[in-house]
């Protein structure tokens, strides 16, 4: 055996009680956040209504799956200098932006009637998606403090997550018994609406929960 080496296991770190878990420390800003995400998830239904709307204005089988191909490919282009603008330029900018452009775009299937717009309002919307997607994740982490950031973020997705389950099953409700249009001028407004709410209810800077006032105190 080697002299001076010990095989004792080293004793485990101490870790004081943990904080009980308030909601009200997650500040004000997080749930204005969270309420504006709700009302555009309620028209954000399931990517395989604009397939459908595609479809239903003409394209082939093929010619739809190239047309996500093309959303996908303007979403991964666009996402890393969409994340370098929100850092720069802020965050509720960026995701207002996302918000109008997504309005433009289901308005755009609502109304367009030749299949060839539908390539346009694919790339455009793979625009929307590059300002959103990750931008909204780093808000919701900006309004909450270090020690309860998985559990906000938790909350938010899990949030989003049910009221798009309930935007599709709508959607559907809408395609069938109004028209193929109906779920796109829901969404549409929807987004409209979300816009307007982050332009003037957003704080352009996080506002600090109690937890991140007393971590800073």
């Amino acid at each position: 055996m080697l002299r001076g080496v010990s095989d004792r296991a080293p004793a485990p770190e101490e870790h004081g009680p943990q904080p009980r878990l308030r909601f009200r420390d997650f500040g004000r800003g997080y749930y204005v956040f969270l309420g504006i995400s709700l009302v555009f998830a309620l028209g954000n239904s399931s990517d395989v209504f604009i397939i459908l709307r595609a479809r239903n204005l003409g394209l082939g089988v093929s010619e739809a799956v190239l047309a996500y191909m093309l959303f996908n490919v303007v979403y991964a282009l666009l996402s890393m200098p969409a994340g370098i603008a929100s850092d720069r330029l802020g965050r509720r900018g960026v995701i207002a932006g996302g918000f109008a452009i997504f309005a433009v775009v289901y308005f755009g299937f609502a109304f367009v009637e030749a299949g060839a717009y539908i390539w346009l309002l694919f790339a455009v919307y793979g625009s929307y998606m590059a300002l959103t997607e990750g931008v909204g994740r780093a808000l919701v982490a900006d309004f909450v403090g270090a020690q309860w950031r998985g559990t906000a973020l938790g909350l938010y997705q899990g949030a989003m997550g049910l009221m798009i389950l309930l935007s599709s099953i709508l959607a559907g409700v809408l395609w069938d018994q109004v028209g193929p249009a109906a779920p796109f001028f829901l969404g549409g407004s929807t987004a409209a609406l979300a816009f307007l709410l982050a332009v003037f209810l957003l704080p352009r800077r996080p506002l600090p929960g109690p937890e991140q006032r007393r971590q800073e105190s």
